[in-house]
């Protein structure tokens, strides 16, 4: 193959033309043997109907025979009236089945087996016609005796060749599936073959197709284990164009890279090493700095020891301050819990004060009634005069009764107000 196809290409090539092949194959096969199958169908439906034909034809025959002997054995005139419709059928219908098998009969033997039975026919028809006219101008004797003595025999001759002929078309049957059966497993083999053949060169496509990456790839990994190994003074082929030569190019550009840090990397040796010189001056001047540093650090650290012993200090100050700062916050806290409680109770005595001066307020009301009442029964006493006078003294004692209930829930109103408005002043 090319070196200009790509591996994907040389991949799939045999296989399409292999499966072009193997379609092409199998559309002629399947043609072949669906037209082989159409002719064999036909073949087998004609042959079929010949052996249903010729079944038919000799037990209508032998079924005839009986009935036309059984007439001329009779004396029964009723009986060969009865079988004379049904003889004249079946004599009908056997002329057509004969008829129709003529006329099929495609071979020098079957036709010659054929004339022989129609000849047959001739020869049992001629004597059974006989044998009815002997008995119809009342010879009955005569009648029998020809019937035992040649109609049955042409009977049987001509019932035995109806069984050849029925016999062979049964043999030609037989030999006919067997033929389609050859003929399948022909074409089985047949395709078997192309497909071996096909496989064959399948594997032979591959083998050299194998063969035409592997030793490429071979050459490739032995170069690349070289650049790796650090020689860049490898060579390798750039005229393929696949694949490998993609990646051939691809190693090659990355030696050549590896050869330019290289050559790099040595001219950056030869500037460190002029420079380590520089660093190696650098760092001695640097040490003697560093010892001066490292006293100055220590005079720090003396000051640093007495600034830590005065925040330590001020900590433990810190914690004192903070731990009166929580007793603080929870007297506070202790403290907003009693006046909460004093601020509910106040509103509860509000609340039972503004009651009780409701009920006082029922009871002045209730007062100022009894004394209504009680000056309207006064007044009725000194209308009645005399006898009026003894209610009229009670009813003087009841209104000064109400008027001083009045009076006094006037006066415990008036207490009430005066705790109610403390109370809310207070709430407040």
């Amino acid at each position: 193959m090319k070196k200009g196809l790509s591996i994907a290409q040389r991949l799939w090539l045999p296989t399409i033309v292999l499966g072009v092949m193997v379609v092409v194959m199998m559309t002629a096969s399947s043609i072949r043997t669906i037209r082989s199958q159409e002719a064999t169908n036909a073949a087998q439906a004609s042959q079929q109907q010949k052996v249903r034909d010729a079944s038919q034809w000799a037990g209508l025959t032998e079924a005839n025979a009986a009935r036309v002997l059984a007439t001329v054995a009779t004396a029964d005139d009723a009986l060969v009236a009865a079988l004379k419709p049904d003889i004249e059928a079946t004599t009908a219908r056997i002329s057509e089945l004969q008829k129709a098998i003529e006329a099929a009969a495609d071979t020098a033997d079957e036709k010659a087996l054929l004339a022989r039975v129609a000849d047959a026919r001739k020869t049992y028809i001629g004597l059974r016609n006989e044998a009815r006219k002997l008995r119809t101008d009342g010879n009955a004797d005569g009648a029998r005796t020809l019937v035992n003595d040649k109609v049955k025999p042409a009977v049987a001759a001509y019932g035995q060749l109806q069984r050849e002929y029925v016999a062979a078309q049964e043999a030609r049957a037989t030999a006919l599936r067997e033929a389609v059966g050859a003929e399948r497993m022909r074409t089985v083999w047949g395709v078997s073959a192309v497909m071996v053949l096909i496989v064959a060169a399948l594997a032979t496509s591959n083998f050299f197709l194998v063969r035409s990456i592997r030793r490429p790839l071979a050459e490739l990994t032995h170069a690349a284990g070289r650049i790796g190994h650090g020689d860049l003074t490898v060579e390798l082929d750039l005229t393929r164009h696949d694949e490998l030569g993609q990646v051939t190019r691809s190693l090659a550009e990355m030696r050549d890279a590896l050869r330019v840090i290289v050559r790099q990397v040595r001219e950056s040796t030869d500037s460190i090493q002029t420079a380590s010189s520089e660093v190696a001056v650098g760092n001695q001047d640097l040490s003697q700095r560093t010892e001066q540093t490292a006293s100055n650090l220590q005079q720090a650290s003396s000051n640093i020891q007495q600034i830590t012993q005065t925040v330590r200090q001020s900590a433990d100050a810190a914690a004192q301050a903070n731990q009166l700062a929580s007793s603080a916050s929870n007297v506070a806290q202790r403290g907003g819990e009693v006046v909460a409680q004093v601020v509910s109770t106040m509103d509860e005595i509000n609340t039972s004060s503004k009651k009780i001066a409701d009920i006082i307020g029922v009871i002045d009301g209730i007062a100022f009634q009894t004394n209504i009442l009680a000056l309207n029964a006064a007044v009725e006493a000194a209308r009645a005069g005399e006898q009026g006078r003894g209610f009229a003294v009670v009813a003087g004692e009841v209104r000064s009764l109400a008027q001083r209930s009045a009076e006094a829930a006037r006066e415990i109103k008036a207490l009430i107000g005066t705790s109610v408005d403390r109370v809310e002043a207070g709430s407040r």
